[in-house]
């Protein structure tokens, strides 16, 4: 409840809390003598304080009793550290992305991630998501291979080959992430979507804009047509291939076009992305923008 409060605003009474917390003040040697008092004590603690020193004195408990609770629980308070890093990354700090990676790296040791021996599959892409995020190449591309066979055999095959397409985009092997992707026939709109903006991104790499422009064509048809993206989700990807779009063609156009049709393209492509909300894969316009108009 008191998580609840914090994060999604419940409004929830947290009734007996306060006698909870006088009962601890008076008795500290509670938090001694009972590891799980002591980490949930913790937990209220990081949740109503938002400290970092709350989550490290959180995350060192974890570690220390991380054999004294049953998996499903221990994964329960893992969930609670992981959600304090995503909320200071949602916040603009990514030095917490290494943290996330580390609380994940620790539940694998332990094989804590594991239920019924399988690793769930977006535990698998979160892992390599943030190992991307943090550039250890190495460790993940090993990882994508080593802990294939723990995923469910309906789900194996997508999401391999979407986790390592990606790794192979991260490292610049565009061609490589083309290959494994066209070989693939995704049933899930999640590894569909991120397919196909792997795929666009890597033909801007090569500066293959025809069939950049072509990609666009047919993957705003996809959206449009696929009821299980929600309103908001098409919209944000309706504006992405727009602006994408735009970019593409001056990348393509700009050395034999005036410098005032020039002047004119960058003043529209700008007010793109002054006006267009939401916008998918912001960063990644602004950073293939930012490189071709400083150019």
């Amino acid at each position: 409840m008191a998580s609840r409060n914090i994060v999604i605003k419940a409004n929830y009474s947290c009734g007996l809390l306060q006698d909870i917390k006088k009962i601890l003040k008076h008795r500290p040697k509670l938090l001694t003598l009972y590891p799980g008092i002591a980490i949930y004590y913790q937990i209220l603690q990081m949740l109503e304080n938002g400290l970092a020193t709350e989550y490290q004195l959180l995350k060192t408990l974890l570690e220390q009793h991380i054999m004294d609770f049953p998996k499903e629980e221990m994964l329960q308070m893992y969930d609670y550290a992981q959600n304090y890093c995503i909320r200071q990354i949602n916040t603009g700090d990514s030095s917490y992305y290494i943290e996330f990676m580390n609380l994940y790296k620790t539940q694998l040791q332990h094989s804590i991630l594991l239920k019924n021996n399988y690793l769930e599959e977006w535990d698998y892409k979160n892992i390599t998501t943030a190992g991307i995020r943090t550039q250890d190449y190495e460790w993940t591309e090993r990882f994508i291979h080593q802990m294939k066979h723990r995923l469910k055999p309906l789900v194996k095959e997508n999401a391999f080959a979407y986790n390592l397409a990606a790794i192979y985009y991260a490292t610049q092997r565009y061609k490589e992430a083309l290959q494994l992707l066209q070989t693939i026939e995704f049933t899930d709109t999640s590894y569909h979507l991120g397919a196909k903006i792997i795929q666009l991104k890597s033909y801007y790499e090569l500066d293959e804009f025809d069939a950049f422009l072509s990609l666009i064509q047919s993957f705003r048809i996809y959206v449009q047509r696929n009821k299980q993206i929600s309103e908001y989700r098409k919209k944000a990807n309706f504006n992405m291939l727009k602006l994408a779009k735009k970019i593409g063609q001056f990348q393509e156009q700009k050395s034999f076009i005036s410098d005032k049709k020039k002047g004119q393209d960058i003043l529209k492509i700008e007010n793109l992305f002054k006006n267009l909300s939401p916008l998918a894969n912001a960063d990644w316009l602004q950073s293939i923008w930012t490189a071709l108009s400083s150019k």
